[in-house]
Parts: C-alpha cells; structure tokens; sequence
C-alpha cells in the first residue's frame, strides 16, 4: 500500500474495507439469490421474509426473487449456492405460500455483501486514529438504499464538523473499534 495525500479521505471500499483499515471489521460475505418463476403470479406481494426461516422473497416482473439467509465469508468463488434452494428455499416458500409449490426455479446468481462482522450495521464516520479519514461501509446489502442520507450525513459531518439534519452516530466507527454491538438479526 502507498501513502495517499488528501485533506479528506472517505473510505467507501465496501467488502474491501479491512484490506485498508485493518481494524475495520467489513470483509465480503456472498449471499445466493434464486429466480423463481410460479403458475400464479402475485404482483403487488410485497417483500416477505419468514422469520423462522430468513427465507424472503418477492415479485420481480413476471417472476419471483427469493433468496436464502445463508452466506459465506472467505467465499471464493461467486457460483450461486444451488443446494441451498432444495433444501431451504423451496420448503420455506412453499409453506408460506401454497402455490409456490409448483415453482420452477429460472435462474440464480451470487454475489457479495459487506458485512460488518461485529453486528451486520454500517460503519459510518470519522476514524478517530486519523485526522482526515471517514467510513462509509458495511451496509450488508443496504447500501444502495442508505445512501442518499449517508451521502447527506457525512457531508453535513465532514463540512461543519457534525451532523445536523441526519444524526447517524449510532453507526460510529469507535463503537466497532470498542465492539460495541448493535446487532442487526435480519439480513437480506
């Protein structure tokens, strides 16, 4: 690693974020999802998941993503975890929703979450062992959805020195470095 000038630093490396910030405890974890197509279709389902099993699921277009709680950290490859669908995925749907008994399984893909480790929420703000370097990582598939008020958040932070509109402290990086938990149980 080279030495990087900067007046700031914002750290939004996702799944790579340890490999930078060595104390950061956000490293890849994948996560399978299944395409399902089913001879009746739900349009306006909304996004379910079953508790005892973290199975969720819902519509996309004319089919159905659904997809298992089971991931992997030191993953190496992306292949989707086709097991898992037989074994987890299809049972829990079909006993959620009688008519996804007769699904039919069209596809699946693989892919990375960062993870936070310590308890599956973001690592938001300042590094307080550096002067100019800010977190933005660890979203465990929420990041896209966050990002519109992390964006404002650490702007707001890094500007005038704290946040005023979007007060996201729960997320500080030193409750990671003490391990300070906030566990998140309900990963998608």
């Amino acid at each position: 690693m080279s030495e990087i000038n900067a007046k700031t630093i914002i750290s939004a490396a996702g799944c790579w974020t340890k490999e930078l910030l060595s104390d950061i405890p956000v490293e890849p974890q994948k996560h399978t999802v299944f395409r399902v197509k089913c001879p009746k279709h739900f349009p306006d389902m909304p996004l379910t998941g079953d508790l005892t099993t973290g199975v969720y699921w819902r519509p996309e277009g004319k089919e159905f993503l659904a997809g298992s709680p089971i991931s992997v950290f030191d993953a190496k490859d992306l292949e989707p975890a086709w097991n898992d669908f037989e074994e987890l995925v299809w049972p829990a749907l079909a006993k959620r929703v009688p008519a996804f008994e007769e699904l039919k399984l069209t596809g699946g893909w693989a892919g990375f979450y960062d993870c936070n480790k310590l308890d599956n929420n973001a690592v938001v703000g300042k590094h307080p062992k550096y002067d100019n370097v800010y977190l933005a990582s660890g979203f465990t598939g929420r990041g896209l959805m966050q990002a519109p008020g992390i964006g404002r958040a650490l702007t707001e932070l890094i500007t005038t020195g704290s946040y005023q509109s979007i007060d996201i402290s729960v997320f500080d990086v030193e409750r990671v470095l003490k391990s300070n938990a906030r566990p998140e149980p309900y990963v998608l």
